[in-house]
């Protein structure tokens, strides 16, 4: 990071964490909007948590089918005693197609 800050400065860092926020905030709004799915708990920078309505086999389920076809890693975590999903919106070369994808593919195992 003190690399980048040098070399960059902090413009293009500040802007790549403003973009990243923002896309964390619409992809928690997607999630509020589809039936199958709620947040878990509200969105922090950039990361969110969700989950599947159906309950926690359903979360792991949807977790699983989605990890197992390689686009992607989806991570596990238990937040008030429930299964749920977190989706950490950091990478520098991440780009909002990743994140439209993501959210198509987790849809698309959702029953």
């Amino acid at each position: 990071m003190w690399f980048t800050l040098r070399v960059d400065g902090a413009g293009p860092a500040q802007a790549m964490i403003r973009r990243q926020v923002e896309w964390a905030a619409d992809l928690a709004a997607q999630v509020e909007a589809d039936p199958r799915f709620e947040l878990a708990a509200p969105p922090v920078l950039n990361l969110v948590c969700l989950r599947h309505v159906d309950g926690d086999e359903a979360t792991d389920a949807v977790i699983a089918a989605a990890n197992a076809t390689g686009a992607i890693l989806f991570t596990r975590t238990v937040l008030d005693g429930r299964s749920a999903l977190r989706i950490c919106i950091g990478g520098r070369t991440t780009e909002r197609r990743h994140v439209d994808a993501a959210w198509r593919l987790l849809q698309s195992f959702a029953p």
